[in-house]
């Protein structure tokens, strides 16, 4: 009895359930005025964390389910389209953040 307890404990600890797509975006105090967007199917704080690895002082500016119904979800490339196109936002490319 006590292993499957253990086992159970093991199990519900690897394996995350069915998480909603969430969009997020973050200021990483390196490049002024700009954020930078995503999206993740696991939870936010866990992919924040992995961020967090090369941009420490990260602050979260932004989370939210990224679905339109149950059914239909979109990508942080529709947002980044959004943002582009529709609001006329420039993207940095890799050249201006290395200057």
């Amino acid at each position: 009895m006590t292993q499957t307890i253990q086992n159970q404990e093991l199990i519900n600890r690897l394996i995350v359930g069915r998480v909603l797509p969430h969009i997020y975006a973050f200021k990483t105090n390196t490049v002024p005025n700009f954020l930078k967007v995503g999206d993740t199917f696991r939870p936010v704080e866990t992919r924040l964390q992995e961020w967090r690895r090369y941009f420490p002082e990260l602050k979260k500016q932004f989370e939210g389910k990224a679905t339109v119904t149950d059914d239909i979800y979109f990508r942080d490339f529709a947002v980044h389209r959004f943002l582009e196109k529709d609001l006329s936002k420039l993207r940095l490319t890799r050249d201006q953040i290395s200057q």
